[in-house]
């Protein structure tokens, strides 16, 4: 039986009429079983060792993909901050801008050719860096 706990235990008290627990020898240790008898006369057994086992076993996968998570993120804070330095270090002014259009980084070389303003490198807001390049007067003012 694969289902989560909260479903299960919902699923049995809406089912059942009255539980009996059964202990019994198996393998080598006791087992626990609930056993269920359902209002439509159905018997339900739970078995207390199996669930636990299922439990431990979606443990160890979420341990897993916790851990591969945290690499990735590790991963992507080690290139972002590649990125930094990089743009820092050049003589040029850069942006780096992602495949969405947002602003990701931009060197204090392109603030100083640009004229960005405070306001406007402090916001990162895409469609603000767009309105100030659109205008022609800041463009032409850059550019003579």
């Amino acid at each position: 039986m694969k289902t989560d706990g909260y479903t299960l235990v919902r699923s049995i008290s809406q089912r059942m009429q009255k539980p009996q627990a059964e202990l019994t020898f198996v393998r080598q240790g006791w087992e626990f079983n609930h056993i269920f008898r359902c209002k439509s006369d159905e018997i339900l057994e739970l078995n207390m060792h199996t669930l636990i086992e299922e439990l431990q076993e979606i443990n160890k996968h979420l341990q897993q993909d916790i851990l591969e998570l945290k690499q990735k993120e590790s991963s992507l804070e080690k290139s972002a901050t590649l990125l930094r330095y990089i743009l820092a270090s050049t003589a040029h002014g850069m942006m780096a801008v992602s495949l969405e259009a947002d602003i990701v980084s931009v060197n204090q070389q392109f603030i100083d050719m640009w004229r960005v303003p405070k306001s406007l490198k402090i916001s990162r807001d895409s469609v603000q860096w767009r309105n100030f390049f659109g205008n022609p007067t800041k463009t032409a003012a850059v550019i003579t």
